[in-house]
């Protein structure tokens, strides 16, 4: 493979990730992998794979190609961390406020910043909820941490890292 802008990739894995991930849009829904689901972005250079697996423990692969070659991955491994056992609908409250964080996340993830940053702002706080990304550097690989607070309680934490498979 010739040598490509990492850059211009960097750019392509933001909007891939937002049209995939953060609005489901313009991208395949890949199911051929037991126990993860996944979409597919793809504009005939660059393509993004994306897979996830798990409700209260959750795993995000991102595998990036260029020209048909692996060069980016990011992995990602988070938990929520719901507590209520008052209440008798623990199960069926607890899927409801997962989906109420899933789409606060996608929220943080596809705000505007830099295309160093592998997920979300250092910082987004939208009415109850507060989402932070703490990422070890600006250069790969990475590795770093996101949290999400739900009225100033921690909810959510993962942990991830990423960079590139190839150098040129």
């Amino acid at each position: 493979m010739k040598n490509f802008d990492k850059e211009l990739f960097l750019k392509f894995l933001k909007q891939a990730r937002l049209e995939a991930y953060i609005h489901e849009r313009n991208s395949i829904r890949y199911k051929n992998l037991p126990g993860f689901s996944g979409r597919v972005y793809d504009d005939g250079e660059s393509r993004l794979t994306l897979l996830q697996s798990g409700l209260e423990n959750t795993s995000y692969i991102e595998i990036g190609y260029r020209n048909k070659v692996t060069v980016w991955n990011l992995t990602h491994r988070g938990h929520f961390l719901y507590e209520d056992s008052t209440n008798k609908n623990r199960q069926i409250d607890m899927f409801r406020f997962m989906l109420v964080m899933v789409a606060f996340l996608k929220k943080s993830i596809g705000q505007p910043g830099s295309p160093h940053r592998v997920r979300g702002p250092n910082k987004f706080v939208d009415q109850t909820m507060e989402y932070e990304c703490i990422q070890s550097s600006q250069t790969f690989p990475v590795t770093g941490v996101e949290r999400v607070f739900y009225q100033k309680k921690l909810v959510y934490e993962a942990r991830f890292s990423a960079g590139w498979l190839r150098n040129n």
